[in-house]
């Protein structure tokens, strides 16, 4: 959905890029199993990410089978098992987090967006009832969305927000998500270092977005949080602007990646560590970069 997760696959060895495109194939395979086939077109590096790090903290290996693709050609590709726990979670909250994109979409006027809030309304109920007999709280992440919205409001009519606060949702939301991997893989003592990734990587992901998007929303007069906190001029990140993401960039980098450090995994250590620090935090330094030439220089992540 966003994409920001993606692997640097050249630095990745040929076992692990295996694995990791088994874990893309698999989740691919089980949202059409379980949902529909038109699902497979929200497969995403997110959730990639999730089962990745879901596989990592069972202490059995991932079960893995060799299928046919029906876009990639005649040869067999191996892929998860859509039966396995691991793809079965990931798909559901691939699923719930479809629902909350078309709501977004319908909320910012997307000529598509009420149909796609349509489209997902169904699946994504079956999707909150597998993810609640895992014991996963789905009534939070709704909370946390209507948070979302209600801030986004608020600041359209005119109250005072900072960007603290409007990264709370996404930050919160991820940590929850990612938490309840250990719950689910038994390794309870991840809880913490796994929430403290998660709300780190859910800030940068919705930073991201925000700069991605902020000369489109700026043109169709939609809601950025970059400008709403006062942090965009002319267009483009003012000093402020500058100054508090280059801040951003440094805590979150080091958060993550003290986080990993105390992360016990059976497996596949190497990809996460790409996936957080080269892929999710370098993405971060270079769009930030790209908005300012001096932020982020003379640093290491």
């Amino acid at each position: 959905m966003f994409g920001y997760t993606k692997p640097i696959s050249l630095d990745l060895t040929l076992r692990e890029n295996n694995n990791y495109r088994a874990h893309y194939c698999g989740l691919c395979r089980t949202l059409s199993r379980q949902y529909g086939v038109h699902w497979r077109m929200t497969t995403n590096y997110e959730s990639t990410l999730l089962a990745l790090l879901l596989s990592a903290q069972v202490e059995e290996g991932p079960e893995y089978g060799k299928y046919f693709c029906p876009v990639a050609g005649p040869k067999r590709y191996l892929a998860l098992q859509p039966s396995s726990m691991v793809g079965r979670a990931a798909a559901a909250f691939t699923v719930l987090m479809g629902l909350f994109k078309a709501q977004d979409l319908r909320r910012d006027g997307a000529i598509y967006g009420s149909l796609a809030h349509q489209i997902a309304k169904g699946p994504a109920r079956q999707a909150q009832k597998q993810l609640g007999l895992s014991g996963f709280r789905v009534d939070l992440l709704v909370d946390l969305e209507a948070e979302q919205e209600k801030l986004e409001a608020e600041s359209q009519e005119g109250h005072p927000v900072n960007l603290d606060q409007l990264t709370v949702p996404s930050s919160k939301g991820l940590g929850l998500v990612f938490s309840h991997t250990a719950k689910l893989s038994g390794l309870m003592s991840n809880t913490y270092p796994l929430q403290r990734i998660g709300c780190a990587a859910g800030q940068i992901i919705y930073i991201l977005d925000c700069l991605d998007d902020l000369q489109s929303d700026l043109a169709k007069n939609r809601f950025n949080a970059l400008v709403a906190s006062g942090l965009v001029s002319g267009g483009k990140l003012n000093a402020a602007g500058q100054g508090a993401l280059d801040y951003l960039w440094v805590r979150t980098a080091d958060e993550i990646s003290m986080a990993l450090t105390e992360l016990k995994v059976y497996r596949f250590a190497g990809i996460l560590e790409n996936v957080f620090c080269d892929g999710l935090v370098g993405r971060f330094k270079h769009r930030l970069e790209q908005h300012g030439p001096d932020l982020a220089t003379n640093k290491n992540t």
